[in-house]
């Protein structure tokens, strides 16, 4: 979680785009806490956070959600929320959401992300998933550059159907 500083999933919808992050989150404390059981590391999140967890098993349910969301709400939106900027304006365009979220992240000029890691997750009809890292390098601006969306979704013209 920790070495990534942004993340981009594959988004049907947005809800289901933070499920998945606080699902990630999830899966990192159980691992940290049955460290610490274990004396293998040391804690990477609040002791009251990961007693309250194991004590609902880690399920991954609304409780769980609810309680991940209040306890890592800044980071959902400074990590992950905004990747959705054209999931938002486009709706699901299927195969392409993943990039989608991949170019909200590069066209962001509040971010730089010279030097930075993103996560990229996607998967499929539920028989395949793949996730994989992207680093930047200072020429990615190049890319925000050509992309022009922002401008191009601006100049969209409003039809009745």
């Amino acid at each position: 979680m920790q070495e990534f500083q942004y993340f981009a999933f594959h988004t049907p919808f947005s809800k289901m785009v933070q499920k998945s992050f606080l699902a990630f989150i999830l899966a990192d404390i159980e691992v940290n806490f049955y460290d610490l059981q274990a004396n293998k590391s040391q804690p990477r999140y609040p002791r009251d956070l990961m007693e309250e967890l194991a004590a609902n098993k880690f399920k991954n349910d609304s409780k769980t959600m609810a309680l991940l969301l209040k306890k890592f709400g800044k980071e959902w939106e400074d990590k992950c929320e905004r990747s959705l900027l054209l999931a938002k304006q486009l709706g699901n365009i299927y195969t392409g959401s993943l990039y989608n979220g991949l170019l909200s992240l590069i066209c962001d000029d509040q971010i730089d992300l010279t030097g930075k890691q993103v996560c990229m997750f996607s998967y499929g009809s539920g028989c395949a998933a793949s996730m994989f890292v992207l680093r930047f390098s200072a020429d990615y601006h190049r890319i925000r550059q050509l992309s022009n969306f922002k401008e191009r979704l601006a100049s969209r013209v409003k039809v009745s159907p």
